[in-house]
């Protein structure tokens, strides 16, 4: 997202918690194609707020350290198995079957993640076909498996790089259509505020406020690039906290709706009349008092 669209973003943020403060209901409503172009336009906010949000959550960090750990493990299994199938080779006097089977640590560990995992999928596939004649080695169906699972695991882990990327452009993609959806629900919300100006100021005014674009300003002394960079910074930071504001704000909404509910229940519930709840004494026994 650009720093352009990160301050848009921050401005249809804020003006639409502003838009949303039951305090106002009132007013927007009084205008009903006001009321429209306002809905229109905090759901557009919300949209791109949600895809902002699914970008940041596309993180490939800590992908390195996991990638390097299961390569280690793989590496390993693989290595043991290689080993299991040479000695199967060299008692058969199959050269041809032993240097196809050659697999140690080293070459799994070293070089490219694409080399490795081929190498893996190739000594499972001999190793499958030898399978009824491995019993005595060590070499089971289950341990094929084990490798195998760990083999796609890998294979998928350094393939993530790339989805995330092509998720990344793809959902960028998509802003400059929302982004123009929003912008003319803004417009018709800015022709129409002035019919609300007389009945209602305090909206119109605040409206007004929060409808501008705020640009971070840098310092004078710093270089167009410095400036830019303190732009972007201070921007990233602005939209985070009003992405944060927004979130907070949809958790009380949703609670709110929770007690209402909770509310409607408990006025359907008819309270015990007063004789059901005093509990009589029981009777005495005329046996036990004779006695």
């Amino acid at each position: 997202m650009q720093t352009r669209q990160i301050n848009k973003l921050v401005m249809y943020l804020g003006l639409r918690k502003y838009c949303s403060d039951p305090k106002f209901a009132d007013a927007i409503s009084k205008l009903p194609v006001f009321e429209t172009h306002c809905t229109e336009f905090r759901d557009a906010a919300n949209v791109i707020r949600l895809r902002r949000q699914s970008v940041l959550d596309l993180n490939p960090a800590g992908l390195t350290e996991n990638k390097d750990a299961l390569r280690e493990q793989l590496a390993e299994q693989t290595a043991s198995l290689s080993a299991c199938v040479v000695a199967y080779a060299k008692n058969q006097s199959d050269e041809n079957l032993a240097q196809k089977a050659h697999l140690t640590k080293t070459m799994i560990a070293a070089g490219r993640n694409v080399d490795a995992a081929d190498r893996v999928e190739s000594l499972l596939t001999l190793t499958q076909q030898l399978l009824p004649e491995l019993g005595g080695y060590g070499v089971t169906a289950a341990r094929l498996e084990q490798i195998n699972a760990l083999n796609q695991s890998f294979s998928d882990l350094i393939g993530r790089p790339r989805a995330i990327i092509g998720e990344r452009k793809r959902v960028n993609a998509s802003l400059p259509d929302l982004f123009d959806d929003a912008d003319f629900h803004l417009e018709q919300m800015d022709r129409l505020s002035s019919t609300l100006e007389q009945t209602h100021p305090d909206f119109v005014s605040g409206f007004r406020v929060h409808r501008k674009v705020h640009h971070v300003a840098a310092s004078r002394a710093l270089s167009p690039e410095e400036q830019a960079s303190a732009e972007a910074r201070d921007a990233r930071r602005a939209l985070k906290q009003a992405m944060e504001e927004a979130r907070i704000a949809d958790l009380r909404a949703a609670a709110e709706a929770d007690r209402a509910k909770a509310r409607a229940l408990a006025s359907k519930i008819t309270p015990l009349p007063e004789s059901a709840k005093r509990t009589s004494a029981p009777a005495p026994d005329p046996d036990v008092l004779s006695a």
